[in-house]
């Protein structure tokens, strides 16, 4: 076998290089894109063909080999250039991706042996050690394909599960954890059922998935909820609904409070929602305010407290909006997302909202999407408790309590 190494600006250049002069029967054994003089990119690749003399194309029609003199029937079988291409550029722009986590890996591995040389016989460091194996899975499994669960010696049951987690936007880590635990759990008649996996990998996302209880409504010291998130998710019908399901139909005093100053809309529109319930409703512009209506509000079971909406990118509204609650811990915050919101943007409100320091999370909007693996990948992720879900815009019919069984119901069906 020949092996040869081919330079060129583009990947098609030295496509067409390779076909010239090693043949259209070689193998592309590696790739990489590398700076050559004044910063200029080049691509080079590694290939491979056998020592028989290669077959060359002429006007159109394929070569006889010297051996046999028979015609090179695997050249119809060829990928057209262009696949081919399309293909080898997959392969660099994973080498790429895998970057990080490799050096992730390489600098724990670094960690474990620092740790050995300074401790001697050293600390159990057995759950580091696998930590370190499951990345390495990790990588592989990457290195040989971005569907993890395919290269893997999982049925054919679970790997069908796992393609139906990523079709429903669960991240492709989570999903191969998911299916490797599922693995784990099942009896070896178990993972060739499709019927019992199903009914496993259900159980572990109601295990994986935290849900809370309603909220409480006790006597007493009353139960105060505040309502954050981004612009445009729900906020203020979210609030509205609660208030009437507890004053409408538990018949229990509810009182409500607002601090979006910031659009008079939305003031009004709880004005409304207060009137109709014949609420009362306080507007209050810092935190002395609402801190002074909360304590006149003592005699109720219920205190709501609506909030503006706040881009996770505007820092200095997310403080403001911290100061509210940061010296409140009776107050449970909840933040507000919407289920239609991207993967990678929920990822960041999440992350941005940390610092208020939100107790559980609200999912509206769930009649308006039909992909539910965002809910779970935040849910996981964050390890806060989903309290409720929404589902329209009807008050106070549109809202129930999170359940953990349904989400996994939704996710994991076929219609």
């Amino acid at each position: 076998m020949r092996v040869r190494k081919f330079t060129a600006a583009t990947m098609k250049e030295v496509l067409a290089r390779i076909r010239r002069e090693m043949g259209d029967n070689a193998l592309i054994i590696s790739t990489r894109e590398m700076s050559g003089v004044m910063g200029r990119r080049h691509v080079e690749v590694t290939a491979a063909a056998d020592d028989k003399p290669a077959v060359r194309v002429a006007d159109g029609k394929p070569a006889a080999r010297a051996a046999d003199n028979k015609p090179a029937a695997r050249l119809e079988k060829l990928p057209p250039p262009g696949l081919e291409e399309q293909i080898i550029k997959n392969r660099v722009l994973l080498g790429e991706s895998l970057k990080p986590l490799k050096e992730e890996l390489f600098g724990l591995r670094s960690i474990v042996d620092e740790m050995r040389r300074e401790a001697g016989r050293g600390p159990d460091l057995g759950p580091l050690k696998e930590e370190m194996r499951d990345l390495k899975r990790l990588v592989s499994a990457l290195a040989h394909g971005s569907n993890l669960a395919e290269g893997l010696r999982f049925s054919e049951p679970l790997k069908d599960l796992y393609r139906r987690l990523v079709a429903s936007e669960v991240e492709e880590s989570l999903a191969f954890q998911l299916i490797e635990m599922l693995d784990a759990k099942l009896a070896a008649p178990e993972k060739n059922d499709a019927a019992a996996a199903l009914a496993g990998l259900r159980e572990l996302i109601c295990l994986a998935v935290a849900t809370s209880k309603p909220v409480a409504i006790n006597d007493g010291r009353p139960s105060t909820l505040a309502f954050v998130g981004p612009t445009g998710v729900g906020k203020t019908t979210t609030v509205a609904k609660l208030a009437a399901r507890c004053s409408l139909q538990l018949k229990r005093r509810v009182s409500l409070i607002t601090i979006d100053t910031y659009r008079i809309a939305a003031v009004e529109q709880l004005k409304t929602y207060a009137r109709i319930m014949d609420l009362p409703i306080f507007v209050c512009y810092s935190p002395a305010e609402m801190r002074e209506a909360i304590e006149q509000n003592r005699e109720s079971a219920l205190i709501l407290i609506d909030t503006a909406g706040h881009s996770q990118t505007d820092e200095e509204q997310i403080a403001d909006l911290r100061n509210y609650f940061a010296d409140a811990p009776e107050i449970d915050v909840l933040l507000v997302l919407s289920a239609t919101t991207k993967n990678n943007d929920l990822r960041d409100i999440t992350s941005r909202f940390e610092r208020i320091g939100p107790k559980k999370l609200v999912f509206t909007k769930l009649d308006e999407t039909t992909t539910f693996g965002p809910i779970v990948n935040e849910a996981v992720r964050t390890r806060l408790p989903i309290a409720y879900f929404t589902t329209g815009q009807n008050v106070p019919d549109d809202i129930e309590t999170a359940s953990s069984a349904k989400l996994a119901g939704a996710l994991l069906s076929d219609g």
